[in-house]
């Protein structure tokens, strides 16, 4: 269990300091479970359904025309992203499946890593 103590010297009336601390905790990323994939032509659609939760999604390659489907750990689903560029994170969600598709029809590779619990 992570604990830090932060003091911090707050201006009271007249400019005269008042200090204030604070006590508690800071969530550190270090995640049991893990994945890597990598999809090529013919593989598409593409489904990531790992036995855990995916609290970080990493793209190291995607062709520009893929669509991205993300359904979360509540159920919803987030359909038709268009991710634009090679390379993104995404380390806001809590996804349960990603699905990569192909509307175009012209493969390509795509390299996925995850990170998670179960």
């Amino acid at each position: 269990m992570a604990r830090k103590e932060f003091t911090y010297p707050v201006g009271g009336s007249g400019g005269q300091p008042i200090d204030v601390s604070s006590v508690d905790s800071i969530e550190t990323d270090e995640y049991s479970d893990g994945g890597a994939e990598t999809f090529s032509d013919g593989d598409y659609p593409a489904t990531i359904s790992p036995d855990m939760i995916i609290e970080e999604l990493l793209v190291f390659a995607i062709p520009d025309d893929k669509t991205l489907d993300l359904t979360t750990d509540a159920g919803n689903t987030i359909s038709g992203m268009e991710p634009r560029g090679q390379k993104f994170a995404l380390d806001t969600l809590e996804i349960a499946e990603v699905v990569i598709n192909d509307p175009e029809g012209t493969g390509g590779d795509t390299s996925i890593a995850y990170v998670g619990e179960s």
